[in-house]
């Protein structure tokens, strides 16, 4: 899981031309989503669907 997260933050500051530094690209809303939308995901295919609906309404 830790990889994936390094290569969200690798690929958003490759592709992402305003982007100057890595600390920067960890404050963008869109990586939050994408990475509460991955493990709200986790958390349902385990059963807890109250934590991965809960984890979904906090991250809106």
């Amino acid at each position: 899981m830790l990889d994936q997260l390094r290569e969200d933050v690798r690929t958003a500051r490759e592709t992402d031309p305003a982007a100057k530094a890595t600390a920067e690209v960890l404050l963008y809303a869109g990586l939050h989503a994408v990475w509460a939308y991955r493990l709200a995901h986790w958390l349902w295919t385990r059963d807890h669907q109250f934590s991965a609906r809960l984890l979904s309404q906090l991250t809106r």
